[in-house]
């Protein structure tokens, strides 16, 4: 049996994907690589976690590239902690960059309730216990939908030393697509996590924080960013209101 089996969701085929590339041949002979291209990204997810044979699980995005001793340090952390999130080196945009606060959470170890989707690891009998990714998410929040159930019977245990290099965006209009998904995203998780959505439509809104940054460069991609996710959410409650579901 391998000592962990890495999941990737990716449409390349396995001599194109970056990421394993950049592992280590000594790491090849320990790790079990599960390709999956199946539509949509929970659903591929799920099936590379069935298909899994090792007891621990590393998701990897094909163009996350693992830092030296990254693997090592996965199966280290899988033997004392059911979830841990490394973390990501933003090599993306440098003004978008300066705006994602998520991908890297400091340089100490530390109990967290963040996993980022292109560097998580879990012990397979975590999804036994809390159930596999939400298949209705297309895209936006999987793994903060799936940290939101897991969260109620495991710690997640961050570590700095397990990292990539994995861009967020590559340019900003990269960016500013991805806010008007995860803006449309928002209104499946808060009808999920059972919050008021139209309250929270209004208060993202009006909060200064969804479109100032602490740097004029964060902010200048961030303002029109905001107002961008905000159409978003717009966009996905009249999906839900007209038809009950939030993606198409």
């Amino acid at each position: 049996m391998p000592e962990l089996s890495v999941v990737i969701v990716t449409l390349k085929t396995e001599d194109e994907i970056e990421c394993l590339q950049a592992i280590d041949e000594s790491d090849r002979n320990r790790i079990e690589v599960v390709i999956r291209d199946d539509e949509g990204i929970c659903t591929a997810r799920n099936k590379g976690i069935l298909e899994a044979t090792s007891d621990r699980i590393l998701f990897l995005d094909d163009d996350a590239i693992p830092c030296e001793g990254c693997i090592d340090r996965v199966i280290k952390n899988l033997d004392n902690h059911a979830i841990v999130a490394g973390r990501v080196i933003d090599t993306g945009h440098p003004w978008v960059g300066k705006t994602v606060r998520h991908y890297d959470q400091g340089n100490q170890s530390k109990v967290t309730d963040t996993i980022v989707g292109c560097n998580m690891a879990f012990r397979k009998d975590v999804f036994e216990s809390v159930g596999l990714f939400d298949e209705e998410i297309q895209w936006g929040h999987d793994e903060k939908e799936l940290a939101a159930r897991a969260l109620s019977a495991y710690e997640i245990h961050y570590d700095p030393e397990m990292a990539v290099k994995h861009p967020y965006a590559s340019d900003i209009r990269d960016y500013w697509k991805k806010q008007f998904r995860l803006g449309v995203a928002d209104i499946y998780y808060w009808k999920k996590r059972e919050k008021c959505i139209e309250r929270n439509i209004i208060k993202k809104v009006f909060s200064p924080k969804e479109y100032l940054d602490y740097s004029l460069k964060g902010s200048t991609v961030k303002v029109p960013g905001g107002l961008i996710k905000s159409v978003g959410r717009i966009q996905g409650y009249l999906r839900l209101r007209t038809s009950g579901h939030v993606f198409e």
